[in-house]
């Protein structure tokens, strides 16, 4: 069975905001926000690999690539 379309957007989504946060990050942000951007791609990620497990076990199949997919322990 194909993925959704919708789900397929969702991910696409959460990686947009997980690059734009991760590019927010510069040399004048105060240390404040910069770990504020820093926690804000990391949740963006964890979203990602979220969506992507329901995928695998809703559907069997892996949205993402591997690289991509690994786990912080």
């Amino acid at each position: 069975m194909a993925v959704p379309h919708v789900i397929y957007e969702c991910i696409l989504k959460a990686r947009c905001f997980q690059l734009y946060y991760a590019s927010c990050i510069n040399e004048n942000c105060s240390i404040e926000e910069r770990k504020l951007f820093q926690e804000l791609a990391f949740q963006s990620g964890e979203q990602v690999i979220r969506i992507n497990d329901f995928c695998i076990e809703t559907y069997g199949i892996n949205i993402i690539p591997l690289q991509i997919h690994k786990r912080i322990p």
